[in-house]
């Protein structure tokens, strides 16, 4: 791809980022009891939120930056987001309760995404709630976005979520090495990677278990497909 055209494909994608994209508009999803907000959307209570969720030893340990955010760091990450037009952050949330947080970048120079995501408690953990949110990011991505690849990158040690990246259809493109050293030791990384048509492979055996999840208030919702 040519500068020039490099340009015009960043620009467009700002330019759905600003607009509908503003809240997730996961058509499969919003209609239940399922939303996911910008953060830039919601009270300012929730960007504070944002850091306490953020400093949870359960949440800190999985992140490749796992020392405790103080209020300047916040508020200079959050005056960078403000200005990053290729970057959103949403809180997740099932009906009026918040349940997690989800994030992703878009890559300029590829025409690729990469995501994260947590949970804000540690009772949410094995609920299930993880596979919506991935679920939602990965229908956004392909179907609003339109991007040729969606990436994430998670410690190798964190199985679990590796599996469960496996299952939507990930395949690892490569493990990095002694990535971020933790104590007197180095953590590896799997780098994951997911295209359209890996998604449309695996996407129905996903909705099977998000029907059971959520309930039949999105049944209808999901079997129409996209």
């Amino acid at each position: 791809m040519n500068i020039l055209n490099r340009k015009k494909l960043d620009k467009l994608f700002v330019n759905i980022l600003e607009g509908n994209a503003n809240k997730m508009e996961n058509d499969k999803l919003e209609l239940g009891d399922v939303y996911f907000y910008n953060i830039f959307d919601l009270d300012e209570e929730y960007i504070e939120r944002l850091r306490y969720w953020r400093n949870q030893d359960f949440v800190r340990e999985n992140m490749f930056n796992q020392h405790i955010i103080s209020e300047d760091e916040h508020n200079e990450f959050i005056s960078k987001l403000k200005d990053n037009k290729l970057k959103r952050f949403y809180i997740c949330f099932m009906g009026i309760k918040p349940f997690g947080v989800l994030y992703y970048e878009y890559l300029s120079n590829s025409n690729n995404l990469e995501f994260g995501y947590y949970l804000i408690d540690k009772n949410y953990i094995n609920s299930g709630l993880g596979i919506v949110m991935e679920y939602a990011i990965l229908n956004h991505a392909f179907y609003k976005l339109n991007v040729d690849k969606v990436y994430c990158r998670t410690f190798v040690k964190n199985n679990k979520v590796v599996s469960l990246h496996n299952n939507f259809g990930f395949l690892t493109e490569k493990i990095v090495k002694y990535y971020i050293k933790d104590n007197e030791s180095y953590l590896d990384v799997a780098v994951q990677a997911i295209d359209k048509r890996n998604w449309e492979n695996n996407k129905k055996s996903i909705e099977k278990y998000i029907k059971v999840l959520l309930g039949g208030n999105i049944v209808n919702e999901i079997e129409s497909g996209v």
